[in-house]
């Protein structure tokens, strides 16, 4: 059978249903959704669902990674300043990446927080965040995971 396409839609009147090709096309910053991850798809779910918070929750956490950066004297990931290079969570360590990355958080918000963002910001931005990596040991081969600053201190 088919999968359900949207080619013979209406075109959208609000510019912002989210559920047409042109509004789900821009959404996805022209990725076919079927060719996103799928932990990017959920966050474009996600941020469906949030609405008009994801603007006030983004701004807070554009403030806390700005102030982790003056109080830590983190500029990019070659310059971290007083940053921790290793941090523990949920019993795992994670090492920072000293390095520019092509790598987002995992968690759910700062995954909308990226979609969120525009194209200029993903790129130039967030290589320079600082991102820590769960680091695998003998006894747990675990697949990569990766946290922001902000998310695996909490």
């Amino acid at each position: 059978m088919n999968s359900l396409k949207s080619d013979f839609c209406a075109p959208c009147f609000s510019g912002d249903c989210g559920l047409c090709r042109n509004c789900c096309a821009r959404a996805m910053n022209y990725i076919k959704p079927s060719e996103a991850p799928e932990s990017i798809q959920r966050a474009h779910s996600l941020k469906k669902f949030m609405g008009s918070r994801v603007n006030e929750k983004l701004e807070t956490y554009n403030k806390s990674m700005n102030t982790f950066a003056k109080r830590t004297g983190y500029a990019d990931p070659k310059d971290i300043g007083f940053a921790m290079k290793r941090q523990w969570n949920n019993g795992y360590r994670y090492q920072l990446i000293q390095k520019p990355h092509t790598k987002i958080c995992d968690n759910e918000l700062c995954k909308v927080f990226y979609i969120s963002s525009d194209k200029t910001k993903q790129e130039l931005n967030y290589p320079k965040y600082p991102l820590y990596e769960r680091r695998t040991t003998e006894e747990n081969k675990l697949p990569p995971h990766y946290l922001c600053a902000l998310c695996v201190s909490q």
